[in-house]
């Protein structure tokens, strides 16, 4: 298996599929949001900072997070090929799931208003991907540097075209859902008309990102697809539904964690 990259971005189904990637395959690092805002400029790891952390844990096999990134050279620190990966979500979704979950988990008081005028959230796939508000340059990226791209509306067809295409058919991704906010929140249905407004004006190249990935770059990964996907997917959904993880093995996930949060990333970042 080649050195794997997933890159999270807020709200689109990262918790869950962070936690089944761990689950399987233990020598995964999610590596730690060392900045406040993971999208500022700068606020990635590098890869000299990578190749410390393999270095540090030489049996490392890939790392995700907010703060990683395809343009980092990261190349040069696993001297080899890489498998970048990420899930893109409805853009108007995830940006009013960004806002409620900055809102009621993170603790950050502040009304819609305030949000929809706050700039570092506008866009938010787009700069991740580009580093900028260059849609253009987001697309290229989807295109010529990611072996896979999700989409989280369609979650488990994209896991099975995830593992066909990065992990390998062996790996069979069953799972428990993580940090799903069920709490009801508004919709943009219910949004007064200068909000619906400022919200689409705030993610339009994010919608036009989104509708890039949906309509070219997933249904292209769909016709290369080496299986029945419509069987496997049926067969998935049914073995899934009552899937459970192992506690103590779970568990045991958590000392990799700590391994990568409190010693490992730490001596990475001072030593850089």
């Amino acid at each position: 298996m080649d050195f794997f990259v997933f890159i999270h971005i807020e709200k689109a189904a990262g918790s869950t599929l962070h936690n089944l990637i761990k689950y399987h395959i233990p020598n995964y690092f999610v590596l730690y949001p060392w900045w406040y805002w993971s999208n500022e400029k700068g606020a990635f790891v590098t890869a000299e900072e990578l190749r410390l952390i393999k270095r540090l844990y030489p049996f490392l096999k890939g790392v995700g997070g907010h703060t990683v990134r395809t343009y980092a050279g990261y190349e040069k620190a696993v001297k080899g090929k890489i498998n970048y990966f990420t899930f893109l979500r409805e853009p108007v979704k995830r940006y009013l799931s960004h806002f409620y979950y900055q809102n009621n988990k993170m603790g950050f008081r502040r009304s819609l208003d305030d949000f929809l005028g706050e700039p570092r959230f506008n866009n938010y796939m787009t700069v991740r991907l580009a580093g900028s508000e260059d849609v253009e340059k987001a697309k290229t990226v989807l295109k010529e540097k990611f072996r896979f791209v999700g989409l989280t509306e369609h979650f488990n067809e994209s896991l099975l075209l995830l593992v066909n295409r990065v992990f390998g058919d062996k790996f069979i991704p069953y799972y428990q859902s993580f940090n799903v906010t069920r709490e009801r929140h508004v919709s943009f249905d219910e949004l007064t008309a200068g909000q619906k407004e400022k919200v689409l004006a705030n993610n339009r190249l994010d919608l036009e990102l989104f509708r890039f990935a949906k309509e070219e770059v997933y249904p292209a990964q769909i016709e290369n697809c080496s299986f029945d996907l419509e069987q496997r997917l049926r067969e998935f959904e049914s073995a899934n539904a009552t899937y459970k993880y192992n506690p103590l093995r779970f568990k045991s996930t958590y000392l990799l964690r700590g391994l990568s949060r409190y010693l490992v990333e730490p001596l990475a970042h001072k030593l850089t």
